[in-house]
């Protein structure tokens, strides 16, 4: 993963664009790798550039933020998803319950709404 994060480094220095696909790439493997903070770090580069994630990025994400017990986030990602414009898939709703059920608070609603 490293070396993936040097060439993406390498590649903003030299002006070569990133696309939906290299950010796919690079947010996936720092998540199974459980670097959380630096996949969010990924995710606000692709902002600043105004790409839209996919909605499988999302999903990752969402994932990621689970497995650390940030429901809060979790859940925040997901409003920005819809906020973006993007239509949560199946997945994303597999993801999200089973997010709260793992916390045992399925019919609690987070702080953030």
């Amino acid at each position: 993963m490293e070396a993936a994060l040097h060439l993406h480094k390498r590649m903003i220095n030299e002006g070569i664009p990133c696309d939906l696909q290299i950010y796919t790439t690079l947010i996936s493997g720092l998540l199974k790798e459980g670097h959380v903070e630096n996949a969010q770090k990924i995710l606000e580069d692709m902002d600043k550039k105004c790409m839209t994630p996919s909605v499988f990025i999302y999903n990752t994400m969402i994932t990621g933020h689970f497995k650390e017990g940030n429901l809060q986030e979790a859940f925040r990602l997901h409003n920005e998803m819809l906020d973006k414009g993007l239509v949560p898939d199946d997945t994303t709703y597999d993801i999200l319950v089973n997010g709260k059920v793992k916390d045992g608070n399925l019919f609690s609603r987070p702080s953030s709404y």
